[in-house]
């Protein structure tokens, strides 16, 4: 069977509205000012599908948005990137999800945010029809995604697809036992090392990944910020170091890195190098302000990572 899309996401789809320059005393003033607030898309299954798409992938996404303005602002936008939008699922009771990202002087974020439509996201509005069209079924917000359950990973490689999946941030209280039904149907499965610390306990990515395979994961790339990723497959495992870049905004870059690695992972290219193109592509969305960082493609963020290698002069 011919399918329609190197990749399926679903996740959460969020308007994101982005205060550069935020300081907390700001919240005891009247009124402030800050150099630049920036209106974009947002939510890791938009992040993630838009930059498959720019690198060279072919993208559709699922999900719930809102019959408002900020739902018509994602569609278009996911639609002029190239992603197929055609599964949207529009909440006639709920608006579209929406993030404040409030951006302080270490270009860290602190969020607030309204899940909207996302918190009724279900296994109903991804049928099967639609998990046979797509080569790879992601789930980028693995405690985000409303109602959407293991279920539809098991589906998805019934039919015939390769999965993978990525958490939002957990919410204090998350166990490893929540998302161990996941694990058992994942051929990839991508954490930053703070939502592996939070789930396994542990503090070294070597020892948290063996949990993670343990539980029924193939293959784990876990996203170490500054310091590169750790990878834990089933043909190769290693650390790949982080690379030299000024920092302005780390909104989206694990969902940059995700979707760069899924990219050349779908073009056929071995583990070494979609980590190394998932590496760059987490780094080039850090030094812009929000999650959509500029389009290249897959070439182009090899010469990056060259480029940009740590003990290079700037």
């Amino acid at each position: 069977m011919e399918r329609r899309f190197d990749a399926l996401f679903l996740g959460m789809l969020n308007f994101d509205i982005s205060v550069a320059g935020f300081a907390a005393e700001m919240c005891s003033r009247k009124q402030s000012y800050v150099p630049r607030i920036a209106l974009g898309t947002g939510g890791d299954a938009v992040n993630c599908a838009a930059a498959f798409q720019q690198f060279g992938g072919k993208a559709a996404i699922c999900g719930r948005i809102g019959n408002d303005l900020q739902g018509r602002a994602l569609t278009d936008a996911l639609q002029r990137c190239g992603v197929d939008t055609h599964a949207l699922v529009i909440d006639p009771q709920r608006g579209t999800g929406t993030v404040v990202n409030l951006i302080q002087g270490d270009n860290e974020a602190s969020y607030v945010a309204s899940l909207g439509a996302n918190a009724a996201f279900c296994d109903a509005d991804v049928p099967d029809e639609l998990l046979r069209q797509a080569k790879l079924v992601c789930v980028n917000s693995l405690f985000g995604c409303g109602a959407l359950t293991a279920e539809v990973l098991r589906r998805a490689r019934a039919c015939g697809a390769l999965t993978a999946a990525d958490t939002t941030t957990p919410p204090s209280d998350a166990a490893l036992s929540q998302i161990a039904p996941y694990l058992a149907h994942l051929d990839y499965f991508l954490p930053s090392m703070g939502e592996a610390r939070q789930l396994t306990g542990e503090n070294d990515p070597v020892a948290a990944a063996e949990i993670f395979r343990r539980l029924g994961a193939k293959n784990v790339v876990i996203k170490l910020g500054g310091d590169g990723c750790y990878y834990d497959t089933e043909t190769a495992r290693g650390h790949l170091d982080g690379l030299r870049i000024r920092p302005v905004d780390f909104t989206g870059c694990g969902d940059n890195f995700a979707g760069a690695f899924l990219a050349a992972l779908t073009s056929g290219h071995e583990i070494l190098s979609c980590v190394t193109a998932a590496n760059a592509a987490g780094a080039r969305a850090a030094e812009v302000l929000g999650a959509a960082a500029p389009a290249c493609t897959l070439e182009e963020l090899d010469i990056y990572s060259q480029q940009h290698q740590k003990g290079k002069p700037q």
